[in-house]
């Protein structure tokens, strides 16, 4: 049977134990709520009474000790609390409840650390904690701390009947500089909004990020706003330029630009472009520094803000587009003398210029331009950004004109040929010589219209384009320079292309690949230099 009676005896034991041990006190902690500001009818500490401080600082450290020092002999001092404003309306309150048996006869030494900390720890993830009216102080690391004092001292003149003491609280304000938790790494700031100005981000925008904290950082750590680096889901964009037009202290805005990369690799967009095209998590925004350390708390973006990025929509329609392109420029006429060898007499040129061997530095010239072209347009219309070049498309730009100018400056001739054409140059001196009025004689006429054929059967196509780029001119084997540089040039645009289409992006190609690209067009110019004019093919 329940006995009722050793419970009554027990409790008192219970509730004694209780009352004295780190549970009460944190339940305490959890109870106590103190409307913000600090009441105002709470009386201030009497210095006779009570002296508390900082060893005489005008402003307290976080690793300083609050000291109290009692000085009346008849005030009980029962409980110390240090509030602060939260941001979230309340005061925080840290309290220290004394033992019966501490009469600080020593004075009471209390760590502003410890339980401090950890209320200012959390308070940080308050964006209202940076809102205060003390906005201009708080901003500079300075927190106004209230000290209040719970007091049990006497009535005077004591009463005829009890209770002859009354409690009392009282209140003292402090400044606690509060840099250390920035310099430690234990708060970081607080990112609450990222929206563009016109709703939905796009290249071109600025992303404007509201940071509250941001004034206070900056003035505890040391760190110059251009050092601060823009991180979305978790991939470092280094090459993104801040927008120092923004007057807001507490805000940071950076360009969305395209086509700032790393020295090597692909272009970091790459990844983001593929988390925003999943639409499996919100944009993730976090704060970093050029290594890429986390320097404030990821924040994810939940309101309409989104970006408006391409996806993976276009498949094979930019190989459609780039083959329609080359077919428009090779179908016509002139499309078809832009990637001729041009005629080694000037007779050629007003008449079987359409008949001139394919020439392989300008089909070359021709493929990179039509490549980037269209890559260009392509990602204009898939990402709003017309500024979409970068380093690689320039150089591959420049190697394939490179290449042209440099076979164009060498463009070789087989030896007969070339005897063709200074016997064709000598019959046009005699014919020149002879007396206006005077009939050219037929022999002359002939020889050139001979000297014509033997030189236009040499250099005129094979009817194949393939046949002629891999070709010498006038020459039946294949070359294998020739070759070589053709292959590099369809495989490197394959890779292009297709990067272009997986990447949303102008490829970044490493420099190792640059320059084999490189390379191999120096050794087709080189190799028809180096070719003999004497050659009898």
């Amino acid at each position: 049977m329940f006995n009722m009676s050793r419970w009554v005896r027990v409790a008192p034991l219970l509730l004694a134990v209780y009352a004295f041990s780190p549970w009460s006190q944190a339940a305490e902690n959890t109870k106590v709520e103190v409307k913000c500001p600090a009441p105002a009818s709470n009386p201030p500490v009497n210095t006779k009474d009570f002296e508390l401080g900082c060893n005489g600082k005008a402003v307290c450290l976080l690793e300083d000790s609050l000291q109290i020092k009692k000085i009346s002999k008849t005030a009980k001092l029962d409980k110390v609390a240090l509030t602060f404003c939260d941001g979230g309306g309340h005061r925080e309150p840290v309290i220290r409840s004394l033992n019966p048996g501490e009469d600080l006869a020593t004075p009471l030494s209390l760590p502003l650390s410890g339980q401090l900390t950890d209320k200012l720890i959390l308070a940080n993830k308050n964006p209202g904690f940076w809102k205060q009216s003390t906005s201009a102080n708080i901003h500079k690391n300075k927190l106004d701390v209230t000290v209040s004092l719970t007091v049990t001292e006497p009535i005077e003149p004591p009463p005829a009947s009890e209770p002859k003491t009354k409690q009392v609280t009282y209140h003292q304000a402090i400044t606690v500089d509060i840099a250390a938790l920035w310099k430690s790494g234990l708060i970081k700031p607080l990112i609450t909004g990222a929206a563009c100005p016109k709703g939905a981000c796009t290249f071109g925008q600025t992303l404007d990020l509201t940071i509250p904290a941001l004034p206070a950082w900056l003035e505890a750590t040391g760190m110059e706003r251009s050092s601060i680096k823009l991180a979305l889901y978790g991939t470092l964009l280094p090459g993104l330029v801040q927008d120092v037009t923004v007057a807001e202290p507490a805000a940071l805005s950076f360009k969305l630009a395209r086509g700032l990369s790393p020295d090597k690799g692909l272009d970091p967009w790459v990844s983001v472009l593929e988390s925003v095209a999943s639409q499996k998590e919100p944009l993730k925004v976090v704060l970093t520094n050029e290594q890429g350390q986390r320097l404030s708390e990821v924040f994810a973006v939940t309101d309409k803000t989104n970006f408006e990025l391409p996806k993976k929509e276009a498949g094979i329609v930019p190989v459609i587009i780039f083959l329609v392109v080359l077919a428009l420029i090779f179908g016509p006429d002139f499309g078809r003398r832009l990637v001729r060898d041009a005629p080694p007499v000037t007779e050629l040129e007003d008449t079987d210029t359409y008949t001139m061997a394919y020439s392989l530095g300008k089909s070359q010239m021709l493929f990179w331009t039509a490549l980037v072209f269209v890559s260009w347009a392509y990602l204009w219309w898939a990402t709003g950004d017309p500024w979409n070049f970068n380093d690689t498309a320039l150089i591959l730009m420049g190697i394939s004109s490179a290449t042209a100018v440099g076979a164009l400056a060498s463009n070789p001739l087989p030896s007969k040929v070339q005897a063709w054409v200074t016997d064709l140059g000598k019959v046009n001196d005699q014919i020149a010589a002879i007396t206006p009025g005077t009939t050219v004689p037929v022999a002359l006429t002939d020889q050139k219209a001979a000297l014509l054929v033997e030189i236009n059967n040499k250099v005129k196509t094979s009817g194949w384009w393939i046949t002629d780029v891999t070709r010498n001119v006038g020459d039946t084997e294949t070359g294998l320079h020739r070759v070589q540089s053709l292959l590099f040039t369809l495989a490197f645009g394959l890779a292009f292309g297709f990067l272009v289409i997986q990447t949303m992006a102008m490829p970044v190609l490493p420099a190792t690949a640059l320059a084999l690209l490189g390379i191999s067009g120096t050794a087709y110019v080189g190799f028809k230099f180096a070719d003999p004019k004497s050659a009898t093919k």
